[in-house]
């Protein structure tokens, strides 16, 4: 477990900086909104969302409904994993001392802090998951560690929940060309990548992988697939509804919700060829 975190962290740990400039860049985000929203989106955020961000501030617990371990501050970057009874299991990454990478240990009492922030407050002695040298992009912080527990759903910012946003846009009545979801994958920073599908070789293809506290080897969170510029279909691996259109089984824990009016054989057809794809790397 603890090889697997130290590859996670390595990987995490390039956000380092992104802890508190959401805090400091507050008011220039607010500023900057009311510029970027247009008309039945929502705004772009300026510092693209990267996870989830708290409500806060909020409290983590070491178990569901166990003892509480930390108090985070709000809008700070969490990675959450599907929701379970109301219940997140989520981690984040934090600036640590060298004393407490050497310890693995966060004392009561003890405020994590970047560029003079309070980023979270441990309310009780906490052994963080994985410790380790910073080599991100912030050269002030020399070490840094993850910290793991639970906290209720209330705690995490709904528009900060790629799916909650996606289903606002699929059950809005836009018409769901590739143009109007530019915002969304800015929001989110998907990138263009996808699966050869055999007969849909022109279909282009936007995603993001699942979180890293599911899933040791994630594949797709989400994947939009686009058809001559319509949205045809959405691979997802949490819970995605859209009024009347249906998700069908495909490999793992993923499913593909299917928006083109495909007739029956067509329809079995394609969702074949997207298992068949998936299998190929699976």
């Amino acid at each position: 477990m603890k090889i697997f975190l130290k590859l996670v962290l390595i990987g995490l740990i390039g956000l380092i900086g992104c802890i508190n400039n959401q805090t400091s860049k507050k008011v220039e985000k607010q500023k900057s909104e009311s510029d970027l929203k247009t008309k039945n989106q929502s705004p772009i955020i300026k510092d693209p969302i990267l996870g989830e961000r708290i409500d806060g501030p909020a409290n983590l617990r070491d178990t569901v409904k166990g003892k509480v371990i930390l108090s985070i501050e709000d809008n700070q970057l969490v990675q959450c994993s599907e929701i379970t009874n109301n219940w997140y299991q989520i981690g984040i990454v934090v600036p640590i001392s060298k004393e407490q990478y050497d310890s693995y240990i966060i004392k009561k009492g003890e405020k994590i802090t970047q560029n003079g922030v309070v980023i979270c407050t441990a309310i009780d002695d906490i052994e963080m998951w994985m410790t380790n040298e910073n080599n991100g992009q912030d050269t002030t912080v020399k070490y840094v560690g993850v910290i793991g527990g639970y906290t209720y759903k209330n705690n995490i910012k709904p528009k900060s929940i790629p799916e909650k946003e996606l289903e606002a846009i699929l059950n809005s009545g836009v018409d769901l060309t590739k143009a109007n979801f530019k915002w969304y994958f800015k929001n989110f920073q998907f990138i263009e990548h996808g699966l050869p599908i055999e007969g849909y070789e022109n279909t282009e293809q936007f995603m993001i992988y699942g979180a890293w506290i599911d899933d040791p080897s994630p594949i797709d969170r989400i994947r939009l697939i686009f058809d001559s510029n319509q949205l045809i279909a959405i691979a997802h691996e949490r819970e995605l509804k859209m009024t009347g259109k249906k998700s069908y089984d495909l490999v793992r824990n993923l499913e593909l919700l299917v928006i083109k009016d495909f007739n029956k054989q067509e329809l079995s057809d394609f969702i074949v060829k997207n298992q068949t794809s998936y299998r190929g790397v699976d």
